[in-house]
């Protein structure tokens, strides 16, 4: 018998040996979601305040002029009764491109202004839900963006609670929720960005993607695009994946009609197998099949949206040639103008981050850029490590998603966001739940590093020091 392509077995049965259903499987995933948010919620937003509250921090006329794009800080006088304790607790996050988001959000996209390098999902949402809450434009919107980051967090955890669980057992998958929720990163996922929504749609696309369900899989995979770019990059592993489901079937259906011998060439279907094998053999029933078709939607909505902004909102800003001299398709006129980013080959972003690592400059910036370089380098030794552990996809998206984070570099810090980005390498707590697991190990003592330098990364970001 032809042997499918390898995804780890599932065990739906409860510990009294009935089987479970459906819903008795996401119940576990959406309690250990609320209960690890609800607990990080609580400690961030009582940190955040309480940095504000002993430190006496309020932006200065020159931040606000700069930073805050028009809007009014939220009680940013800490020394008084802040406007209460709901307002005390939405000031900390008012941040960095929160304030682009909620701009975004309240007056759309302006021709000129660099809004147009953020993709158009999360403000949309942060938007629609502004204009159903009352109050004051800049408080209510503020406090959209934060409902709309967490309420996409618990469905983000739910989600990669049942990927892990897909490769080991219950215990390791709640081990994977906690080792992500207490990164030193994950701040962001609380914080009115993109991160959260964004890790949604791309759990949601690979869970949809084990399943073969390729519509489901194709619209999270294409909400992830209309999120941020690299979630453009899911369309890699899913089409991988649906390539070997359909060689498997063909050699499937092939061995029947050859009378059962179907054994040769058999290990190009096991789990080190290459994909490319009978590439021109199979490359037009490729192209017909469904799933396909459905992941043609992936780049499409992408594109779709590169193209809207190139048409109309591509301006010049105030009519000077941008410094960056990219391609304007891809990056804006304006935004090149606003943002120091830059698209590099791979190679040249690795030899950048070098290069700043050991060039000795300011000692805070010399470090952050040792620092930054260690990160990126221990995120692409994982992907051969996680190539050995687990679902062949998460490898191959790590991959992808690694290269890109070498080619989209900062003009004055190469790798200054890599923190942030980290989370998009969500697929390396699954396989260290996975290992922790079946070695026994006792994962406390670094659940209380992670939450300490959570604890730290967050106090940075709340005192306006850039995080990535």
């Amino acid at each position: 018998m032809v042997n499918p392509p390898t995804l780890s077995p599932v065990n739906n049965q409860a510990s009294n040996g009935t089987t479970q259903t459906g819903r008795d499987l996401w119940r576990p995933a959406i309690s250990w979601a609320l209960t690890v948010f609800i607990a990080l919620r609580l400690y961030l937003s009582l940190l955040g305040g309480a940095i504000l509250w002993f430190t006496g921090f309020a932006p200065d006329p020159a931040t606000v002029a700069h930073y805050y794009l028009g809007q009014s800080p939220i009680g940013a006088d800490v020394s008084g009764t802040l406007g209460g304790i709901f307002t005390f607790l939405l000031s900390p996050w008012q941040r960095w491109d929160a304030l682009w988001y909620t701009h975004i959000a309240q007056y759309g996209y302006l021709p000129g202004d660099g809004s147009a390098n953020l993709h158009p999902l999360y403000p949309l949402l942060v938007a629609l839900a502004g204009r159903l809450l009352p109050g004051a434009d800049g408080d209510k919107y503020l406090l959209a963006a934060l409902i709309v980051s967490n309420v996409c967090l618990i469905g983000a955890l739910a989600f990669l609670y049942r990927l892990a669980r897909r490769e080991s057992n219950a215990r390791a998958a709640r081990r994977a929720v906690r080792l992500l929720a207490l990164s030193p990163a994950a701040f962001f996922l609380f914080a009115p960005y993109t991160e959260s929504l964004l890790i949604l749609c791309l759990c949601a696309a690979f869970w949809y993607g084990q399943h073969e369900k390729w519509a489901l899989a194709a619209t999270w995979g294409a909400l992830a695009g209309l999120t941020k770019l690299p979630g453009v990059l899911v369309i890699v592993p899913l089409a991988w994946w649906a390539w070997q489901k359909m060689v498997y079937q063909r050699r499937q259906t092939s061995a029947r009609q050859i009378g059962g011998r179907e054994q040769e060439n058999t290990i190009f279907l096991q789990k080190r197998g290459s994909p490319f094998s009978h590439l021109p053999g199979g490359v037009v029933d490729f192209i017909r099949n469904p799933a396909f078709l459905w992941l043609c939607l992936i780049p499409v909505a992408t594109l779709t949206w590169m193209l809207y902004r190139y048409i109309f909102l591509n301006g010049a800003g105030d009519g000077t040639t941008a410094a960056g001299g990219q391609n304007t398709f891809v990056f804006p006129v304006a935004a090149q103008q606003v943002w120091a980013w830059r698209f590099v080959p791979p190679w040249e972003g690795l030899l950048r981050g070098i290069v700043m690592a050991l060039t000795p400059a300011a000692p805070v910036q010399w470090v952050r850029s040792i620092l930054e370089l260690g990160m990126v380098l221990a995120l692409g030794a994982a992907v051969p490590w996680v190539w050995r552990h687990a679902w062949r996809p998460y490898a191959i998206y790590l991959l992808v998603v690694w290269l890109a984070l070498l080619c989209w570099v900062d003009a004055l810090r190469p790798f200054s966001t890599v923190y942030r980005h980290s989370l998009l390498f969500f697929p390396i707590v699954i396989v260290l739940a996975d290992n922790f697991e079946k070695r026994r190990v006792d994962d406390r003592g670094l659940a209380l590093i992670s939450l300490g330098l959570l604890t730290i990364f967050t106090t940075f970001f709340v005192m306006w020091y850039w995080m990535g």
